[in-house]
């Protein structure tokens, strides 16, 4: 008996990305029946240039905006998700691009396979020895998963989901073509990305304690990206990667450490030349 081939809602936010916009739409007009972009607040021409490509585009495109402060990538995410009318969301971020395979596979796989929730392959370009596997990008719409709106999601956006529920994984992979945005060519771009973590977690302890577990985690994180994902097998670019990855995670434990809690603001407060002149 024949089935009808599952139907694909493609997702995915957006902000100033006018180098990214006609690489994107060429890659979700492969596989999508429709096309959901969530504008961020773009100050270039990205928004312009949609807008004229969805005149000629061979699939449906829904361009709508989201725009809040401070930033939130979970509600943004969600913002998008809520659009999709199809029977699979397929999440892509603005700088994914097709490898070999990802087109003529994604539908056969979501067909044969029926997964709630599965993920796709992302493939670094600079380190092509780094593959991630784990990051569920596609599910049914009809699950009504959706990302954390809370600190959970703010940052590294999370899907609210289920422990037990199986990830799927299909073998198809996008490449993600970061190009100057990318940790070994600009790496103080980590400094954004760094204060966002240090806004959302609170100091626990001593800033000797932070010291020695940002040591500890600098160590293992260097250790999980050089030896367990293989950026070892990229040569020198997976050890600067590896060295990159590590040295975030120290400065992250750094600065929470360096936090002032209520009780020395208020010593501050008290030895401040202000103060002790009232």
């Amino acid at each position: 008996m024949q089935t009808t081939a599952p139907t694909i809602s493609s997702c995915t936010i957006v902000k100033n990305e006018e180098h990214n916009i006609d690489g994107l739409l060429d890659t979700l007009s492969a596989f999508a029946d429709e096309i959901i972009i969530v504008d961020t607040g773009s100050e270039d021409t990205t928004v312009e240039m949609i807008t004229r490509r969805m005149q000629s585009s061979p699939v449906p495109i829904i361009l709508s905006s989201f725009v809040e402060s401070p930033f939130h990538y979970g509600r943004a995410k969600n913002a998008a998700v809520r659009l999709a009318t199809k029977e699979y969301i397929v999440m892509v971020d603005a700088d994914f691009r097709l490898e070999g395979g990802f087109a003529d596979g994604l539908r056969p796989f979501l067909a044969a396979e029926k997964p709630i929730i599965a993920s796709y392959r992302i493939i670094d370009e600079y380190v092509p020895s780094l593959i991630l596997t784990d990051h569920p990008f596609i599910w049914k719409r009809s699950s009504g998963l959706h990302y954390y709106e809370d600190d959970r999601g703010r940052v590294h956006e999370k899907l609210v989901m289920h422990a037990d529920l199986p990830l799927a994984h299909f073998a198809g992979a996008m490449i993600h073509c970061q190009r100057d945005k990318h940790s070994l060519v600009n790496p103080q771009r980590i400094l954004f990305q760094l204060k966002l973590d240090i806004d959302r977690q609170p100091k626990t302890a001593s800033l000797a304690w932070h010291i020695l577990r940002g040591i500890h985690g600098a160590w293992y994180k260097f250790y999980q990206y050089y030896i367990i994902k293989g950026t070892r097998h990229s040569g020198y670019a997976g050890f600067k990667y590896a060295t990159i990855v590590g040295l975030n995670e120290f400065l992250k434990q750094l600065f929470i450490g360096l936090k002032a809690t209520p009780e020395s603001i208020k010593k501050l407060d008290a030895r401040s030349p202000i103060h002790t002149a009232r």
